[in-house]
């Protein structure tokens, strides 16, 4: 099964069990908020990601976080300083988008390779 089959089956499988972010296992949250994260940022940026109407309010710290739980460290380190910006008066995102336009393929082949090495915890 190549990447983006094996990323959209299990994301699929994880929210048809009704996904809570503030219950789901630590295993579930990365791979939907990576997954969540990566395609708003792919499609429109930060300006995006922080515009999209989270279901739950998960917290925003779990991002950067599962982003590390993947071994995307630049990709983290981008989210986490968007964060930082997105509280500031005016945030520019036009060099952290650029880190996770550049990153984006990488970031799904680390996160199936999450999911296989995990492979127990999405049955």
């Amino acid at each position: 099964m190549d990447t983006v089959d094996l990323v959209a089956e299990t994301i699929t499988r994880v929210t048809m069990q009704g996904f809570d972010p503030h219950q789901a296992s630590w295993d579930h949250k990365v791979c939907v908020f990576m997954h969540a994260a990566q395609g708003i940022i792919d499609n429109g940026g930060f300006e995006y990601f922080f515009e999209s109407p989270f279901h739950r309010n998960p917290d925003m710290s779990d991002f950067p976080a599962v982003f590390e739980a993947v071994g995307a460290k630049f990709s983290a380190d981008a989210v986490r300083e968007a964060l930082r910006r997105a509280s500031t008066t005016i945030p520019q995102y036009d060099d952290l988008n650029k880190i996770l336009w550049r990153e984006s393929e990488a970031n799904y082949d680390l996160l199936a390779r999450y999911i296989k090495s995990h492979a127990s915890s999405y049955t």
